[in-house]
């Protein structure tokens, strides 16, 4: 194609695709600012996270044209991170949007709570993820969560996926670009 673009332009152009592209074209951890395009790399501790991938899809248009959905959350600047778990900050309005137009979301959140698991769902859905400091942890919540659907057959209807997968800071082909 030639395009012959920086970083830069191929995230600008990522984004008429998406929001959520430009960060992936970025390549490093990061806040987003806007719709994700404002990206600014932010490097969190290493972590492994637990990823349980739902039965359903969820549509990203379905979930921002929710009539509820939260809209006027406070800006977070870098400064509000520090001194915090980076993964226990915050939250993502998303998350109840989804889980009131899909039952099955709300399900496996009720469902992990009851097993004392608080999990946080990826973007506008549907996966969920359990961030763990050590890769050890996120293997035993494994195979918690995979015993306790082996006991609970309605559960195994909403869930179809037990992953645990290592965070990155940077993406392996950075530099590529």
């Amino acid at each position: 194609m030639g395009l012959r673009l920086v970083p830069r332009g191929l995230q600008a152009l990522g984004l008429t695709l998406g929001a959520d592209v430009p960060v992936f074209i970025f390549g490093e951890s990061a806040l987003a600012q806007g719709v994700g395009e404002a990206l600014a790399a932010y490097p969190v501790p290493q972590a492994s996270y637990v990823v349980l991938v739902p039965t359903i899809s969820v549509a990203t248009a379905t979930v921002f044209a929710y009539p509820d959905l939260t809209r006027d959350t406070k800006s977070l600047i870098m400064h509000d991170f520090a001194g915090h778990d980076i993964h226990q900050f915050g939250r993502n309005d998303l998350q109840a949007a989804a889980c009131a137009l899909f039952k099955p979301l709300s399900l496996i959140v009720g469902w992990l709570e009851s097993l004392g698991i608080q999990a946080r769902m990826t973007g506008s859905g549907a996966c969920f993820f359990i961030p763990f400091d050590t890769a050890d942890q996120a293997q035993a919540c494994r195979h918690s969560v995979e015993s306790a659907l082996a006991s609970h057959p309605e559960a195994s209807q909403w869930i179809k996926q037990v992953v645990v997968c290592h965070g990155i800071n940077r993406h392996p082909l950075y530099n590529w670009i």
